[in-house]
């Protein structure tokens, strides 16, 4: 009976959060596409504060359906300034999880949802709502591919930095979530490369992480790396299918570590040692590479005693003092919830009542589908257009 009833609320969940996530993008978002030639800057302040009531509805969900806990050790998120967030990619789901200290964290969480961006894998820009509402959003999709990367990756970094708010950008320096192939696939990199071979982190695959720093340093929007090791305790949600199967980590932790600008080698002029402490023969991007490796090792050694300890130790010691958890946003998350109910309800009926309506929404599928076909995505539209006007205003 509780695996039914386990089911039946994983199968609402992943409803719900398709139909806001596409009813959330045709109403709320797709109005404003035409002012992305009129008035780009007012197009992303107003998709940025669509999609920011979003992102606070799996949160809120996970911990009303599923009971699922955030711990959080070290130092607390920073809520504001130019992050760039490295991460530990442990399941697919990493980054949807980690939306659930949005609402734990100091600060107001509608202020950092509506500025956080996602560096993501290419597939994901086409599924249909969610990769819509990600593509208005300036979430960065990445093709694996560097030759085709490279470029698209520097233009989307200088459009999110251009007369914005700050933003917090997570990037998986991994490449790839760890499951057995990708695993083995690390082990060969490791051999070849005469490195150690980890067996909870895959060995990081830097080249995108020292660009996008590079980048962002140079556009005067990089302030600190946020460097955090996500473990889940209890239960591991390998895939989407964990959620429709309405299987939820009963906790999951997140050791955090905040690290300015000046104290990574290589990022500024009067930069650091590297971590070896041999400057020799080395350029600024190596020092940062360097950098990042050393980050991936240690979060190796943590995840080895974590795991081995798990049931015999506290996660909190010195060295990872435990956060307080803010306990403000209870008046938001029930407003959250109340809201995209309402909203979907209300659409839903809209939909079946109005022919209007339904002729509306069939028009802005067909829209997205041309721009798919025709320029890549929303997202690639926008970056094309602001190059566009970059070299009219050179």
């Amino acid at each position: 009976m509780q695996d039914v009833v386990k089911r039946v609320l994983g199968v609402l969940y992943v409803i719900t959060l398709f139909l806001s996530a596409t009813l959330g993008f045709m109403f709320m978002q797709a109005p404003f596409i035409p002012l992305l030639y009129f008035a780009p800057v007012l197009y992303k302040d107003i998709t940025n504060f669509m999609i920011s009531t979003w992102l606070l509805l799996p949160p809120a969900l996970n911990k009303v359906l599923f009971n699922t806990r955030v711990r959080m050790f070290g130092t607390a998120l920073p809520t504001s300034g130019w992050n760039l967030i490295v991460m530990n990619h442990r399941t697919r789901l990493d980054w949807f999880y980690l939306w659930m200290t949005f609402l734990v964290a100091e600060g107001n969480p509608l202020s950092v949802t509506r500025a956080f961006k996602i560096v993501l894998k290419a597939s994901l820009r086409h599924l249909p709502g969610f990769g819509w509402a990600m593509q208005a959003s300036r979430f960065l999709f990445l093709d694996r591919n560097w030759e085709r990367d490279q470029e698209h990756l520097t233009d989307s970094l200088d459009n999110i930095a251009f007369k914005s708010q700050p933003h917090s950008i997570l990037i998986f320096p991994e490449g790839t979530d760890y499951e057995p192939k990708s695993l083995a696939s690390s082990h060969s990199f490791a051999k070849k490369n005469n490195l150690p071979q980890y067996q909870h982190v895959l060995h990081p695959r830097v080249t995108g992480t020292v660009h996008t720093i590079n980048t962002l340093v140079h556009a005067k929007s990089l302030e600190r790396i946020v460097n955090i090791t996500v473990f889940y305790p209890d239960f591991i949600p390998a895939n989407e299918f964990s959620l429709l199967q309405g299987r939820a980590p009963g906790e999951i932790w997140y050791f955090i570590d905040l690290i300015p600008l000046d104290r990574v080698p290589g990022a500024l002029l009067d930069s650091p040692p590297s971590p070896t402490g041999d400057n020799n023969n080395s350029n600024p991007d190596q020092l940062i590479a360097a950098f990042l490796k050393e980050i991936w090792a240690r979060k190796e050694a943590m995840l080895d005693v974590l795991i081995s300890e798990k049931s015999t130790s506290d996660p909190a010691t010195d060295n990872w003092p435990e956060i307080k958890l803010c306990a403000n946003h209870g008046i938001l998350e029930k407003f959250i919830l109340g809201y995209w109910a309402c909203f979907i309800l209300g659409i839903l009926y809209l939909i079946c009542t109005s022919t209007i309506i339904m002729s509306y929404c069939f028009a802005v599928t067909i829209m997205v589908i041309f721009i798919s076909v025709r320029f890549g995505g929303l997202d690639k539209l926008e970056v094309k257009l602001f190059k566009e006007r970059n070299c009219k205003n050179v």
